[in-house]
């Protein structure tokens, strides 16, 4: 392939002859000209081809100068023939074509700025990745001058049906018979293809045996490959996989991503819509239990429900979303052998702990630590005072000595915020959390407090988890006073009310199971994935822990189970536990007695509600004022979540035993209405059994 050509030097004229001094001139102008090129702004057309399609790519550039032709350099990257970044082949395997802003190789406006050429449709070709950049040089460039960068595409036809068996080497007719997976029923949830070697994909998620039951092992980004989701292309990506002492112990394991800066990833939620923060990297949960509990075939829902009701209580906690991943690492898509190609089944994605969290969030810019055997590391730095770990190691200090009654936890701690953290910890027995294990602390610099940040909640919602739940706080004695322990119950018991409790757990459970599961789809997703991993070959083989993988443990090693069976488990997990964390936890609270709520005739009839409230009228207990909830409630649908009572704050300010809703200020729906009593002491009822109507 020509290099660029180099103008001669002032030097070599006396050997050239002055004949030649016009045409040196206008060479040297030329070079100066094409060295003053402002940068380049690439596009391509279409976003995601298809096979057979050709793709236009532009190159605007803001001048002047004005040039006659830029030149298009792009590599073909065929599946099973990824080129690294670190390939010697990536530097030499370019094909260069020039682009006109004439009228020519497609371009429409001449004269205009944007130089265009076509690539055509032999070139398109299904799972191929082709990589382009536009440059004045003629031949590619190493390293790339400033103001070039590389753009890529990915010709895909769509997501194909899947085939797999639940265990197709079993004898029993029923395990071995292959299901159809419709491809409308696998792509439910987002897609995220992984490009790349397959050495790197087995050396990231299986083979290093040397470290992969090492704490901490295995860290380093030591991998590239190219990301695509909704037709975008993250390209020279890095990935390993992720996790702890178990890192590589599954079979079926967890995976994290880190994008270029320029090029942070926008992911959307189970409903299409786009976080309001890019993030710099993706955490990817495997939705397989460690097998020795029991688990397996939760498909990730332990995780996803505990994360949504950190939330859904105010602590603020990692967003979530299930995903399907496909790696392309082979020439063939759909092989026979079921157990390969590029279907890797159902994945959850985890927001990640860091900048981009803050804003996702909307909290104040602060420092987030994470603690492990009482020794903190600086993740983020967002506060003006950039504190260094010193901040949280003179803290962490502090806490250790704090054992008596003090004001030094209202000085220090949001307690509110973990009040309503402990709640929720409490609730899906999240007790994996000793000596600062698997959370972070967040310094906040808008009220100089650390808030609690959970993470690693994968173990929970079984009573047989790992962990006594005795984090530092509790070892610090944070409840040994009278009146922070009766707080935290008053937080409890609202988040019993309005939240975690058998009618509010059972839809939100549901709610979750048919984003993987939905009824209409008698082969779901949920259901490939537990085909493709249930009896996989790495579940009994040298690259995974036998008792933390091995084969045929889903669904309660029940073959004839499916999703239901766990959600079923999961409701029944919400019965047992509010009974013990009523007879346990809040057999000693004494709020007043709760409240009932009737619905009154209104003189207005039916453009407004009315409601009174009335402690029980043998109890002989001071009411200073009342304390009111209108809250709307809201099924799930395919393209909208639903809506929680607890999302809706309390109706504003100090109130009588009466409400009443002009129904024109309120957007039609469905509302559920309850009522608190506060003495005049401040201490509160629990409130009232709800009361719906229809707006």
């Amino acid at each position: 392939m020509r290099g660029p050509v180099i103008p001669l030097s002032i030097c070599q004229l006396p050997i050239l002859g002055l004949l030649q001094l016009p045409l040196i001139i206008a060479g040297l102008l030329a070079f100066n000209s094409l060295q003053g090129l402002a940068e380049l702004s690439t596009k391509h057309f279409p976003h995601a081809p298809q096979e057979n399609e050709s793709v236009r790519i532009t190159a605007e550039t803001t001048g002047p100068p004005h040039q006659k032709t830029l030149w298009l350099h792009y590599q073909l990257v065929d599946p099973g023939n990824y080129i690294a970044l670190s390939d010697a082949n990536y530097q030499t395997d370019w094909i260069s074509v020039p682009m006109s802003d004439e009228g020519l190789f497609g371009d429409t406006s001449p004269h205009d700025g944007l130089f265009t050429v076509t690539l055509g449709p032999n070139l398109q070709r299904h799972r191929r990745l082709v990589r382009y950049r536009c440059s004045k040089y003629r031949s590619p460039q190493f390293p790339l001058p400033k103001g070039i960068s590389q753009n890529a595409y990915f010709v895909y036809n769509g997501v194909p049906d899947w085939q797999g068996a639940i265990n197709p080497r079993s004898k029993n007719p029923k395990l071995a018979q292959a299901v159809s997976f419709s491809s409308k029923a696998l792509t439910r949830v987002p897609v995220y293809h992984l490009i790349s070697k397959q050495e790197f994909v087995e050396q990231a998620t299986w083979r290093p045996r040397s470290r992969s039951f090492q704490s901490g092992g295995g860290k380093r980004y030591e991998h590239t490959g190219t990301f695509v989701y909704q037709g975008t292309v993250y390209d020279h990506i890095q990935f390993r996989a992720r996790g702890g002492v178990w890192r590589h112990a599954m079979g079926k394991n967890m995976w994290k991503f880190n994008f270029r800066a320029k090029q942070p990833f926008q992911a959307h939620d189970h409903f299409g819509t786009p976080y309001e923060s890019h993030w710099d990297k993706l955490n990817l949960g495997a939705c397989i239990q460690q097998g020795n509990y029991g688990m397996r075939g939760e498909q990730g829902m332990f995780e996803a429900l505990t994360y949504r009701l950190f939330n859904l209580a105010g602590t603020p906690a990692p967003a979530t979303h299930w995903i399907h991943l496909r790696i392309i690492d082979h020439e063939e898509e759909s092989p026979r052998d079921q157990y390969s190609g590029d279907f890797w089944g159902l994945y959850l994605a985890v927001e990640n702990l860091d900048g981009s969290f803050f804003e996702q969030h909307k909290l104040p810019q602060g420092n987030l630590y994470k603690i492990e055997n009482y020794r903190a590391s600086a993740r983020h730095l967002g506060s003006p005072f950039k504190q260094s770990n010193a901040a949280p190691a003179k803290f962490l200090q502090a806490l250790a000595r704090r054992t008596g009654i003090d004001d030094w936890w209202e000085t220090n701690v949001d307690l509110g915020s973990y009040y309503r953290y402990r709640s929720i910890l409490e609730a899906v027995h999240h007790y994996d959390i000793g000596h600062g294990k698997n959370y972070y602390y967040l310094y906040d610099p808008s009220q100089a407090k650390w808030l609690t940040i959970p993470w690693d909640v994968d173990l929970t919602w079984a009573e047989s988890m790992y962990g006594s739940g005795h984090e530092p706080f509790i070892r610090a004695g944070v409840f040994r006073n009278e009146q922070r322990r009766h707080a935290y119950q008053s937080q409890l018991a609202e988040i019993r009310d309005l939240l975690f409790n058998e009618s509010v757990m059972s839809t939100l459970i549901d709610d979750h199971a048919r984003i993987i599961d939905p009824p209409e789809d008698n082969a779901s997703l949920a259901d490939a994935d537990r085909a493709l991993w249930d009896y996989h070959p790495v579940m009994n083989s040298r690259e995974s822990m036998r008792h933390k993988a091995d084969q045929g443990q889903f669904y309660f090693r029940n073959s004839e189970a499916d999703l239901n069976i766990m959600t079923g488990y999961m409701k029944q997990f919400v019965r047992k536990r509010s009974q013990w964390m009523d007879r346990k936890l809040l057999q000693d609270y004494t709020p007043l007695s709760r409240p009932v709520i009737q619905r009154q005739k209104d003189k207005e009839g039916a453009s407004a509600f009315q409601f009174s409230a009335a402690l029980p009228s043998d109890r002989n207990e001071p009411v200073d004022h009342w304390q009111w909830r209108f809250a709307l409630i809201k099924t799930q649908e395919r393209d909208q979540p639903a809506r929680y009572e607890i999302e809706s704050p309390p109706i504003q300010g100090r109130h009588g035993n009466t409400l009443r809703i002009q129904k024109e200020r309120w957007i039609p729906g469905k509302y559920r209405v309850r009522s608190r009593a506060v003495s005049p002491t401040g201490k509160m009822s629990r409130w009232s059994l709800p009361f719906e109507c229809q707006i």
